[in-house]
Order: structure tokens, then C-alpha cells, then sequence
């Protein structure tokens, strides 16, 4: 008895003009149904968001010296738990910060923490206590420094980004507030070749990333004696996702003033002539009109079949943050640049040959998969 027929067999023995028909069928019924009605992976991934796909990123000799680690967020997931009710398992980046937290990987590193700082605090120099305006005897400055624990959260990604949360325990003087004084960098695919030279960096203005915060703020930003604002794109490589034709942008800020993300859609969108492969409102202007065929094409070939886009492809790749270093007496003597990462997240989508056919492999990597050999 023969086993099972493959698919390639199937079509091999149809005829041309079946399949032909089949396939003017098919789009056909690709044009008559609603987008809104189709159960696609995207509304399927923004539903079941996996709380596994969560990670904790955590360097032990970074969270030793510069009481900072990371959580690995993937899209879909909120930022807070507030804006948790529209996915199934009520995932959000703050439960997972509270439970890990409290987590056996965390919990003896946090505890280690607390007892330098009640230590150093208890032997703090008579001088630097009398500069604080106050002068607490050694229990009390051993309490003080335990309680004073904060968890504070560097950088907030949009619901539909991907990527590194950088976390810092603020414990005293020294330590990470925000990210000021550091960088994030996206990767953004965008439709269509875009044929600037490759790894050349482009100056991008502020106002094009950031268009709900006024133009003269960013403005004075950009002029900043120690930190200026600067903001970067550059193309890192032309290729295909399945057979469409795309962009891996990669998009920099430094010494961001806020901690919000950038509108990369809004960027891509109006100032590069093109739109973000995944944005559902790429087929729609702003009051309804049709964006130019090509999109329409594009947007609806992919949202449809077996490449039906399971995200929007925004992808925050690394964030980077500048720590004083600080000797026994709690003086600055340095500089320290921290860094945690996510790459190699697009690249492997990005093909230089059209192909029918997406590895499984990749398709987990952009449902929301993850491991720590990605970083």
C-alpha cells in the first residue's frame, strides 16, 4: 500500500489549467471578504499573547554594579497591566517585572543588593551624612538603604513593538534614571527596495520621529551642551520577506528625552513614501481614501494566504545607557556604557531571492518566540 501523497505530487499531476483556476478563485474570494473578518495571525498573536515569550534578560555582573537587567518584550504585549484585558492571559510587561521580582533567579541578587547598600550606608563618612542633613546611627542607615528600593523602567516600547525593557533598582546616588544619557536602536522592515547606500547614516529630524511632542522642545533638545538630541536611519539591507520586496531600516536615537518609543509608522509612513510591512492601516488614509495601488496591492497579497503577516514589523534592537562608575567613597570616577540586546530578530526574514516559502523557524521568531542565544 503506498503512503501518503505528498502535496508536490498533487500538483504535479493537476492540471496547469485547473490550478490557474483555481488560483482566480482564490483571489477573487481574497477581494470579496473583509479584512476585519478574517481570523488572521495577526489578530491571533495580538489574542494569545504567550507569557513565555517573555524573558528576563539578566547579567549578573550588570545588575551587581549597575543595578539594571532587562525584560525581553514581545509584540502585542502592554506595557502596563491596566491595558492587559485584550489579550487572553492578561500578559503585561509590569505583572512580569512584579513576579519576577520575586522570582528564585532574582530574589538572592536583590537580597545581596540590599545588604551592600545597608552596609555602605552604615559606613558612610560623618561628612557625607552631615551633607544629607542628617546623621542616623547604623541600624537606621542599614533599615534605610533596604527600604529604598525602586524599580524604575527606563524605556517604554508601543503595543506593537518588540524588544529589550531596560529596568533599574534605584538604590543611591549613581545609578540609572533615565535613558538620557544613552541610545535605542530599532529595526524597521519597510515595503519596497530602498536603494540609498547601504550602512550610510542619514540625519533625521526629531520632529519626524516624535510628531506629538513640539517642535521647539526637540529643537532646544538637539542643541544641548552635554546630551544633545540625534536621531539617525540608514538602510542595512534590501531583499525579500516571502515575494515582497522590502527594507531592513535601522532607526537611532541618542540621548532621547522622553521615555516613550518613536512613531516609526509615522516616519515611515510620511517621510519615506512607504509604510511598514504588518501596518493595518496601510491600505487607508485618514479619512478613508485609498492609499496608491501599489500599497493596496502589497498589503493585500501579504495580510492574505500563507504569508499573512503575523505582526508589525518594529523591532527594538539594543538599548544602551551610560552608568557613573563610583569608588568605595561613593565619588564618580567613571563612565560605564550598558548594554543590553536583542539582534538578529529581522535578518533572517530578509532574503535576497523571492521564495514561496517561509521556514519554520522564522515564522516562530516573529509569532513571539525567543531565546537567549538571540542576545
Amino acid at each position: 500500500m503506498s503512503g501518503p501523497r505528498k502535496l508536490v505530487d498533487v500538483l504535479k499531476q493537476t492540471s496547469p489549467e485547473y490550478l490557474k483556476k483555481g488560483t482566480t478563485q482564490v483571489r477573487r474570494a481574497m477581494r470579496e471578504i473583509l479584512g476585519e473578518e478574517l481570523q488572521t495571525r495577526f489578530m491571533r498573536n495580538h489574542f494569545l499573547v504567550d507569557p513565555k515569550s517573555l524573558q528576563l534578560m539578566v547579567d549578573h555582573d550588570k545588575l551587581n554594579l549597575y543595578r539594571t537587567f532587562a525584560v525581553f518584550k514581545p509584540a502585542f504585549c502592554p506595557m502596563r497591566r491596566a491595558q492587559a484585558d485584550e489579550n487572553y492571559h492578561r500578559v503585561s510587561v509590569e505583572s512580569f517585572v512584579g513576579a519576577a521580582m520575586k522570582s528564585t533567579e532574582l530574589v538572592p541578587m536583590i537580597k545581596k543588593i540590599g545588604e551592600e547598600d545597608a552596609a555602605l550606608a552604615a559606613s558612610a563618612p560623618a561628612e557625607l551624612l552631615a551633607q544629607k542633613g542628617s546623621s542616623p546611627q547604623p541600624a537606621d542607615a542599614a533599615a534605610a538603604a533596604s527600604s529604598s528600593l525602586k524599580i524604575r523602567v527606563l524605556n517604554d516600547l508601543s503595543l506593537m513593538y518588540s524588544g529589550p525593557i531596560l529596568i533599574a533598582l534605584q538604590t543611591g546616588p549613581g545609578r540609572p534614571t533615565s535613558l538620557r544619557r544613552g541610545a535605542v536602536h530599532y529595526d524597521v522592515l519597510i515595503f519596497g527596495h530602498d536603494f540609498k547606500v547601504q550602512q550610510t547614516e542619514d540625519s533625521v529630524e526629531p520632529h519626524f520621529l516624535f510628531p506629538d511632542i513640539k517642535k521647539e522642545t526637540l529643537d532646544a533638545a538637539k542643541v544641548h551642551a552635554e546630551f544633545p538630541l540625534r536621531c539617525t536611519a540608514k538602510v542595512d539591507r534590501i531583499g525579500y520577506y516571502a515575494m515582497h520586496p522590502v527594507t531592513l531600516l535601522r532607526v537611532s536615537i541618542f540621548h532621547p528625552i522622553v521615555a516613550t518609543a518613536p512613531d516609526l509608522v509615522h516616519y515611515v509612513t510620511n517621510h519615506r513614501n512607504t509604510f511598514v510591512v504588518g501596518d493595518a492601516a496601510a491600505t487607508e488614509g485618514e479619512n478613508g481614501d485609498q492609499q496608491p495601488q501599489h500599497r493596496r496591492f502589497s498589503y493585500g497579497n501579504a495580510l492574505r494566504g500563507d504569508f499573512d503577516l503575523p505582526r508589525l514589523f518594529v523591532h527594538s534592537r539594543s538599548v544602551t545607557v551610560d552608568v557613573d562608575v563610583l569608588n568605595p567613597q561613593q565619588q564618580i570616577v567613571g563612565v560605564k556604557s550598558v548594554e543590553f540586546q536583542c539582534r538578529n530578530c529581522f535578518e533572517p526574514l530578509v532574503n535576497p531571492e523571492k521564495s514561496m516559502m517561509i521556514k519554520k523557524n522564522k515564522i516562530q521568531l516573529v509569532d513571539g518566540s525567543w531565546s537567549k542565544s538571540m542576545y
